[in-house]
């Protein structure tokens, strides 16, 4: 009888965590650039003039760490390529890759440009205009900003889905 209320509350947890969220946000316009899956983790990096600032965060436990700068490193000898292995063919690594992004969802996509051209700009303008609707939005202006602002999400449960779909197929 316990092992059955374990095994259930292991399964519903398990559930749980698959239907979690998935987050990646890029925003330049506010310096942000975060990776989150709800509740359970989150990586947050922050620009600065002498480096990155990284903040991780799991189950509420927070670490803060500041990169330094890269040092050169040796040229490594070129590595050996492996032959005979038929789980990642070509064929399977587009499907993999078609239906990963299909797992994605775009929450929102917004890109203030300014090519730095007045001529460019004024014929990007009505085209930009047209492409933008629902989360997607692109915009010309023409005082030199440049913004990038992207937000994905995707659960656990559609990434598996999409691997599924490729590596196990139906017939037999």
């Amino acid at each position: 009888m316990i092992w059955s209320v374990i095994l259930l509350l292991l399964g519903s947890l398990l559930v749980v965590l698959l239907c979690l969220p998935l987050q990646l946000e890029i925003d330049t316009e506010r310096a942000l650039y975060r990776a989150s899956w709800s509740q359970v983790f989150k990586i947050q990096a922050f620009p600065d003039e002498n480096g990155w600032h990284w903040s991780f965060m799991f189950f509420n436990r927070q670490i803060k760490f500041k990169s330094s700068p890269k040092k050169s490193a040796k040229e490594k000898p070129a590595a050996k390529k492996k032959t005979g292995s038929s789980f990642f063919t070509g064929k399977k690594t587009w499907q993999l890759l078609k239906n990963g992004i299909a797992a994605i969802q775009l929450k929102r996509l917004h890109i203030n440009w300014d090519t730095g051209d007045f001529v460019r700009n004024a014929y990007l303008f009505p085209v930009f205009h047209v492409i933008s609707s629902g989360p997607i939005l692109l915009s010309i202006n023409f005082m030199g900003r440049q913004e990038f602002v992207i937000h994905l999400q995707t659960r656990l449960y559609r990434m598996a889905s999409a691997f599924l779909r490729t590596y196990i197929s139906s017939k037999f």
